[in-house]
């Protein structure tokens, strides 16, 4: 399975940025139907929508789509992100993915010196683009 990584790259929940350190996009492998000029047959193929999603980063909870991941997560509600690798989501240059997902799991925890940092991770819950010019 392939692995997308961003680090210090933006994720947004729709248009609200969710500050992370690092996120993660993994593929999910599909059972994909190979059948070809009369031979039928099946094989695992790699694909995003089939894959999970994980981010971390510090927890601020004055950033809205910060604190509206755990009411997400209670409700099941899915998540419509994009991930920007490089440049500023809307200005046509932008690199990065698109999908949605819904959350499973999100913890918080205080470190040294109170900082507060958050995981979550979620299964992808529909089409997922790799695009540019986003």
């Amino acid at each position: 399975m392939a692995k997308l990584k961003g680090i210090n790259c933006k994720l947004y929940d729709g248009s609200d940025v969710m500050p992370t350190e690092n996120w993660t996009l993994d593929e999910g492998m599909t059972l994909v139907d190979t059948s070809e000029q009369g031979d039928t047959g099946e094989e695992y193929t790699a694909t995003i929508s089939n894959g999970s999603v994980s981010f971390d980063g510090f927890y601020d909870p004055a950033v809205a789509s910060l604190a509206a991941l755990a009411t997400k997560l209670r409700a099941g509600t899915p998540i419509s992100f994009t991930g920007i690798f490089s440049g500023t989501k809307g200005s046509g240059s932008a690199i990065g993915v698109a999908g949605t997902f819904t959350l499973e799991k999100l913890t918080r925890k205080t470190g040294k010196k109170d900082m507060v940092t958050f995981s979550a991770s979620g299964k992808i819950s529909g089409a997922v683009t790799d695009a540019t010019n986003l």
